[in-house]
């Protein structure tokens, strides 16, 4: 039973690394999406007629598909996290004490 508590930390540790490295690159692309914000808001005071039409529909396709991709390495980042959960909840049960009656 040893062994299979183990190896359920060992998982668990290998998820807790990798929800670390999907946290780290969705904060580095939020912090990008927050910079595409920031050049739409600039690109609104441009006078510049059909070009800026054309340049601000590009940039707004652009931020659904990166906004849309974040959202599936967060969800992803759930699942992790979930599984660390259900991971979590067999170690506790295969470290508690058997009762004999």
């Amino acid at each position: 039973m040893d062994e299979k508590i183990e190896k359920l930390k060992r998982e668990r540790q290998e998820l807790e690394i990798l929800e670390t490295k999907y946290r780290n690159t969705i904060d580095a692309l939020r912090g990008e999406q927050m910079w595409i914000r920031h050049l739409m808001k600039q690109t609104n005071t441009w006078k510049s007629g059909q070009s800026q039409q054309k340049f601000m529909n590009e940039l707004m396709e652009y931020f659904q598909i990166y906004s849309t991709r974040i959202n599936s390495l967060e969800d992803t980042c759930d699942r992790i996290k979930n599984a660390k959960g259900s991971i979590q909840y067999s170690i506790d049960t295969y470290s508690r004490p058997t009762s004999s009656f």
